[in-house]
């Protein structure tokens, strides 16, 4: 559920931004919409470990991190047409590679 919502907000976030030309922030749009939702998950987080039956966990933000980062290179990738569908492939790829080394620490 933590990497569907995050998606959703950083979604959210990409395409409030997105009255602008495409090329000229897309950039600023990407990164601050991944950003704005990964803080809100250190955040939301750390309200948790106040919340009695409630944990604060790093592998629950990294699956927020995962979630915002998703939203973006997908939303990215349908904005810039071929070159960001390359992009989106390799994208990911890697985050495929990072969830696997994530759940694996936490497990560990």
């Amino acid at each position: 559920m933590h990497v569907v919502a995050y998606a959703c907000i950083a979604a959210s976030l990409w395409i409030a931004w997105s009255r602008r030309p495409v090329a000229v922030v897309c950039a600023f749009r990407s990164r601050g919409a991944w950003l704005v939702a990964s803080l809100y998950g250190i955040v939301d987080e750390l309200h948790q470990s106040f919340v009695p039956g409630r944990v604060c966990s790093f592998a629950d933000w990294v699956s927020d991190a995962l979630g915002a980062a998703l939203a973006v290179v997908v939303l990215r990738g349908v904005a810039e047409g071929d070159q960001g569908w390359r992009r989106l492939a390799s994208a990911l790829f890697v985050a495929s590679l990072l969830s696997v080394a994530a759940a694996t620490f936490v497990n560990w």
